[in-house]
């Protein structure tokens, strides 16, 4: 389950796309779920995250912005009663590289699906707002 505010559409068959309806003009969050066979030999919510980190690393190498993504912190947390991942790190904006991205990934595994909560803002404060937190607190799993 997700807030009332937020809109649901499917983008592809085996994932399911969320995104929030903000009033903060320098905010944007979603959610996506993803089969955790995607993720090859990961099993454990440490291997997705390790997958996933390298990953966006990769993403930005490939853009030519090599180690241009500083990670700010890490830490476990929890979601919906679910362990999870949080990141919260810093990159240059791809569309124009001059500008700064605040960026908080969170990483829940609940059976075989894996849900990636992301966050992009344009400053470190609208990231840290209590507006995200109370997002991320208010996500249930159902069963």
């Amino acid at each position: 389950m997700y807030p009332a505010a937020w809109s649901s559409e499917v983008r592809a068959d085996a994932a399911r796309f969320l995104s929030i309806a903000s009033n903060l003009d320098d905010l944007n969050m979603n959610i996506t779920r993803v089969a955790l066979g995607k993720f090859r030999d990961a099993k454990t919510l440490e291997e997705v995250d390790h997958a996933m980190w390298n990953a966006t690393l990769r993403f930005y190498e490939l853009a030519r912005y090599k180690d241009s993504a500083k990670l700010e912190s890490l830490e476990a947390i929890e979601v919906g009663g679910q362990p999870g991942i949080k990141r919260v790190f810093v990159a240059p904006a791809i569309q124009d590289p001059s500008q700064t991205v605040h960026k908080l990934l969170v990483l829940v595994i609940k059976g075989t699906d894996v849900f990636q909560i992301v966050a992009n803002a344009t400053s470190e404060n609208a990231l840290r707002g209590a507006e995200i937190t109370e997002i991320i607190a208010s996500i249930e799993f159902t069963p």
